[in-house]
């Protein structure tokens, strides 16, 4: 099995017409939108020989980003201090995030979670408190601290002042 490994592109970008050669791996996720005029240079690993193709003109698409959702806001018996919030994509929080986090229970003031734990889709806010049988509990996002983001693992920045309703199940 012979392997084909990119040496080199050259991209004519659309906003300037400036062409740049990317160099594989650090450079290659560099080139974002622009017009791929040729692929340099291709060489086969196993045998080293080396080819130069004329790809012709490619048009690069910028990326979509993506952007999460909440599918879910519980709270329940066996944790009823934990708030477990479910994503549509794997979640991070920069800075101290538990300051753009806020939780409100049964209309009192609101209060920044004590704790902020991130795993896959999932993101736990510990309250100081329990929550009991019936009160009314919501949470909010509000990133205007650009230091204190919450986003996709990918980058995508979830947007501000969201506020969410917990499913309660304390019984």
């Amino acid at each position: 099995m012979s392997h084909i490994a990119l040496e080199a592109i050259k991209v004519k970008l659309d906003s300037t017409g400036e062409e740049v050669v990317y160099e594989p791996d650090a450079d290659v996720m560099a080139i974002a939108t622009g017009t791929l005029v040729e692929v340099a240079k291709i060489k086969n690993t196993v045998t080293g020989l080396e080819t130069i193709i004329e790809a012709g003109t490619h048009t690069v698409a910028a990326p979509v980003p993506t952007i999460p959702h909440v599918t879910s806001s519980s709270i329940n018996d066996a944790a009823p201090k934990d708030i477990v919030i479910t994503w549509t994509e794997a979640m991070q929080g920069t800075g101290d995030i538990k300051s753009a986090l806020s939780v409100t229970v049964d209309g009192a003031a609101s209060v920044n979670p004590a704790s902020v734990v991130f795993m896959g889709n999932e993101m736990t806010l510990t309250l100081a408190a329990a929550v009991t049988a019936g009160q009314v509990v919501t949470w909010a996002y509000d990133d205007q601290n650009p230091t204190e983001v919450l986003e996709t693992v990918a980058g995508s920045i979830e947007a501000d002042n969201q506020t969410y309703a917990v499913t309660n199940s304390v019984a």
